[in-house]
């Protein structure tokens, strides 16, 4: 009765989770705008645009930054732009956490009561970033560690083919998620053989074996980025206090304001803390495979205090603190400890995961959202195909890709887009395609523009979109393009709420 009454709880919890994006018309984070319109970018630039084939290209590479792209793609090919966001993140969610019960029902059958840990983990900072590739790279994570964790000792074909497709989606989403499963398994199998014995190894032969088949596209697609792609050297990093400090708050459950949130990221902190306590003491966790969970984590935990954050791709603190912290809630989760622990955990865990999100919603995502709709209506004032120079006159940080709302539902060049600038998405600006003239005379930064006059930049934009105060294009800052767009451009939209102007070339 009491398993019954656990799976009841978990999948109460879950349709809380799962009801919370559609708390809000777009669910708005950083990055996901430009996620979004990426992917309506792919879908129209396959379906033959020529528009959007004469400005970007196809990155015909095998990039561990793809997945997310190609499945938001699909789902805005049967359903609108906020409509396919709110079913991606819901498909997240329930990867997540049905993978993460497959899983500690795959290490310790009578914890499943602890399935409801991996909550908060769903829900965190990176994924308000928009970093919408790692996060489905951990819940995928889930999968191929319940699979592969009490694998046979001679893999079939059903199984290998089935790990197969776990480990290159994975690689597909992304590669940090991809190496740590890897490093898991493998981990778990050598240290099964070493506590068991010699006879074990004949058995733990084949599991080697079937892992590294199973990662070789991984493995070989991740050479061919690595020799394709050249990243900018890492800065010093983080201090090692703040660091540490970082790792005592949970800062990776902080989405958006630091201080409200602390007292529920310190709180989750306090329980991690005499949770691992109870787990050393007691020893029965530190045996056998077992014992990879946390030989691993401590391996993170070194790369997180001595690896730079401007590594690689960037945020790689961020990063590694959100994997530390998913191996620690596995490692807990599928762990014995005393019932009024697990209990008590349980029920902080059922409190502190919605209310935690209602905080987010009502402090930022609420009006982040209202501004989102504001921007993705003004398309309506813009012809398809157009070419759009976006100018946003804000401090907030959540702002600084919200333009490209515009392009969500309507195929148009919008000269932000960090993601074609970078070149390790699925789609990049290509190198000999037109470009427009910078307003105001100087590049800004993510815009795609060259000098008025040059071979690059020999017209202008069709029409510009200004964010923000208007005010501000008097400030010295802003003066020179202020005045461009008043000589060259008209005002032909204006939303209600003054955040969103367009305007159209003369």
């Amino acid at each position: 009765m009491r398993i019954e009454r656990d799976d009841l709880w978990f999948v109460l919890l879950l349709a809380i989770c799962v009801a919370i994006p559609f708390a809000t018309h777009f669910y708005p984070t950083l990055d996901g705008a430009a996620h979004l319109y990426n992917s309506q970018l792919l879908r129209e630039y396959l379906l033959g645009n020529a528009t959007i084939r004469s400005h970007l290209e196809l990155v015909v590479l095998p990039l561990p930054n793809y997945l997310d792209h190609v499945g938001l793609a699909l789902l805005l090919c049967i359903a609108p732009a906020w409509l396919a966001e709110k079913l991606f993140i819901c498909a997240y969610i329930l990867i997540g956490a049905l993978g993460f019960r497959r899983l500690v029902l795959a290490i310790s059958p009578l914890n499943r009561s602890m399935a409801v840990l991996v909550l908060p983990l769903l829900n965190t900072g990176l994924l308000n970033f928009g970093f919408y590739n790692f996060s489905l790279g951990v819940a995928l994570l889930f999968w191929f560690l319940a699979w592969g964790w009490n694998a046979p000792a001679k893999w079939g074909w059903a199984f290998g083919l089935r790990m197969l497709l776990i480990a290159t989606l994975m690689y597909f989403s992304n590669v940090l998620a991809f190496a740590l499963g890897g490093l898991l398994l493998g981990s778990k199998y050598l240290l099964e053989g070493w506590h068991e014995g010699t006879d074990r190894w004949k058995g733990l032969r084949g599991r080697i074996i079937g892992l590294f088949l199973v990662a070789i596209p991984g493995i070989v697609g991740f050479a061919v980025f690595q020799v394709n792609y050249q990243f900018d050297p890492a800065g010093p990093g983080h201090p090692k206090g703040e660091l540490l400090r970082w790792l005592l708050e949970s800062r990776q459950l902080v989405a958006y304001i630091r201080d409200p949130e602390r007292p529920f990221t310190i709180g989750f902190s306090v329980l991690l803390v005499l949770m691992l306590v109870v787990l050393v003491k007691r020893r029965t966790s530190l045996e056998g495979g077992a014992l990879a969970l946390p030989l691993v984590g401590l391996l993170v935990l070194a790369a997180y205090f001595f690896v730079p954050d401007g590594y690689s791709a960037g945020m790689m603190s961020d990063r590694l603190g959100m994997l530390l912290l998913t191996i620690l809630l596995i490692w807990m989760a599928a762990s014995a400890i005393p019932r009024s622990l697990e209990r008590t955990l349980a029920v902080v865990i059922a409190l502190m995961s919605p209310i935690l999100s209602y905080q987010h919603w009502s402090s930022v995502r609420r009006s982040l959202d209202i501004e989102a709709q504001a921007v993705a209506r003004s398309a309506s004032a813009i012809p398809e195909n157009a070419i759009v120079f976006p100018i946003t006159l804000s401090d907030n940080w959540l702002h600084a890709h919200i333009s490209n709302y515009l392009g969500v539902s309507k195929p148009m060049i919008i000269l932000e887009n960090y993601e074609a600038r970078l070149g390790w998405f699925p789609l990049r600006w290509r190198t000999n395609g037109p470009m427009v003239a910078c307003l105001g005379g100087r590049p800004v930064q993510n815009i795609r523009c060259g000098a008025e006059g040059s071979v690059l930049g020999s017209s202008l934009a069709d029409h510009a979109i200004v964010l923000g105060d208007t005010a501000r294009l008097q400030e010295p800052a802003w003066s020179a393009l202020g005045k461009e767009l008043k000589a060259r451009y008209s005002l032909t939209y204006s939303d209600k709420g003054g955040f969103v102007h367009i305007y159209a070339l003369r």
